[in-house]
């Protein structure tokens, strides 16, 4: 895995370090299977698509960790210490969104063809090469 992947996974381990109320809102800690679940999930996306890491990783104050991911349509996916739920898939920009996916309950292997088949994925590894082809 390269850089940007230690990176990633650096910052969703940090999470353990959250006291209770870390957002003055009363927050829960993040829960550590959440934290467990979404290493997996991003191990797995990263593995197919190294250059798609999320563009943005958030605490929530559940105990729960979020993931988001934006170009054409955005996914945002919580993972939560049981399971994945909340897949949420934007077509439009972001004056006029409209939900037209949303899960919850969903596993592991669910989550992540879910979000493989949305073509988020593929959208943001081509914006990638297409700059790393141009910086050569």
């Amino acid at each position: 895995m390269n850089d940007t992947y230690q990176d990633v996974i650096r910052k969703i381990l940090s999470f353990a370090d959250l006291e209770p109320d870390w957002d003055s809102y009363g927050a829960k800690t993040v829960n550590l299977k959440a934290i467990r679940n979404t290493e997996k999930l991003l191990t797995n996306i990263l593995t197919l698509y190294p250059n798609a890491t999320p563009f943005d990783i958030t605490p929530m104050s559940d105990g729960g960790i979020q993931l988001e991911w934006k170009g054409k349509n955005s996914i945002e996916v919580e993972i939560h210490a049981e399971d994945f739920a909340y897949l949420l898939i934007f077509d439009g920009d972001e004056d006029d969104w409209r939900l037209f996916k949303e899960d919850d309950g969903l596993d592991l292997t669910a989550i992540v063809q879910v979000i493989i088949n949305s073509g988020i994925l593929d959208e943001n590894f081509r914006k990638m090469k297409t700059l790393s082809s141009r910086n050569s």
